[in-house]
């Protein structure tokens, strides 16, 4: 009866090895990390296989298996530099034309007074507004009065 216990803890401890063994293949071992894309991955080259004796006066042999042929490793292809991106830049926006600012004459205004409370020349507004005669314009006339140039 003790033969058949040892045989049965043999027998469980041998598949957990080899599904110990299996995992360790496929994922690798438990805390290593990952190399990165490129890196050639280590390969195991012998995995051992453990046999159950199946009388208890026979002691477990371990024979190696044939070497495990490594993948071949990924071909990395040559990366493309990125093409570059022009750096557009905003044209300047065209300030609005300066809307003409108009004046209704009032009673003992003349040119030279709007023009001097406009800051622009008389001149200016005689043109702007077509004037024949710069001396003569009438209480409520409407005047247009040019921006001052700078």
């Amino acid at each position: 009866m003790l033969a058949r216990a040892a045989a049965v803890v043999a027998l469980t401890v041998s598949i957990l090895l080899a599904m110990a063994l299996g995992r360790a293949i496929l994922e690798g071992p438990p805390g290593v990390i990952a190399e990165p894309p490129g890196t050639p991955a280590a390969t195991p080259t012998q995995v051992a296989v453990v046999s159950i004796p199946p009388s208890p006066g026979h002691t477990p042999s371990v024979t190696p298996s044939p070497s495990v042929t490594p993948s071949p490793s990924p071909t990395i292809a040559p990366t493309i530099p990125p093409t570059p991106v022009p750096i557009v830049t905003a044209a300047p926006t065209p300030s609005p034309a300066p809307t003409p600012i108009i004046h209704v004459v009032s009673r003992g205004e003349t040119i030279w007074y709007i023009a001097e409370l406009y800051g622009v020349t008389r001149r200016a507004i005689v043109e702007a507004n077509d004037l024949d005669d710069r001396n003569y314009i009438q209480i409520g006339q409407r005047l247009i009065i040019p921006v001052p140039e700078e």
